[in-house]
């Protein structure tokens, strides 16, 4: 009986597969090693710092009754800026002279007509001091 019994060849279909699939994922992994070396964990861009805000007034400077336009770039868009008078020559910035919404450029256009308070103009010159809620502020240069 066992020389009739046929031999079969043995099959390595399975090896090969397994070898091949450990092959492919072994690329697979040394690919995503070289991607992570060449571009970096994150690769996500550096973010551009914003200028800071500032404002500019026209006239620079003038008297009580004068009409200031105070002209502000850089500030987030959609905030709305408060114009006041600035310390040490006002007590405290209370009272906000006017206010303006910054447009979708960051810039925006306030007016005041300087007060003709004699308290103020006692002082000497008085700077104008521009503030959004959160507390981002620019002053203008004094003359």
């Amino acid at each position: 009986m066992s020389a009739n019994r046929e031999q079969r060849p043995k099959t390595t279909a399975p090896r090969a597969v397994l070898s091949v699939l450990a092959l492919m994922a072994g690329l697979a992994l040394l690919g995503y090693s070289i991607a992570t070396v060449v571009r970096g964990p994150s690769a996500r861009p550096t973010p551009t710092p914003r200028p800071r805000p500032s404002i500019t007034l026209d006239p620079a400077e003038g008297y009580a009754g004068t009409y200031v336009t105070i002209a502000g770039v850089n500030w987030p868009p959609g905030e709305i800026v408060y114009i006041y008078l600035s310390p040490p020559f006002v007590e405290e910035e209370a009272y906000a002279y006017d206010g303006a919404q910054v447009g979708a450029d960051g810039a925006f256009i306030a007016a005041i007509v300087f007060p003709d308070d004699s308290a103020l103009l006692d002082r000497g010159a008085v700077g104008i001091v521009a503030r959004t809620k959160g507390r981002l502020q620019a002053t203008a240069p004094r003359p």
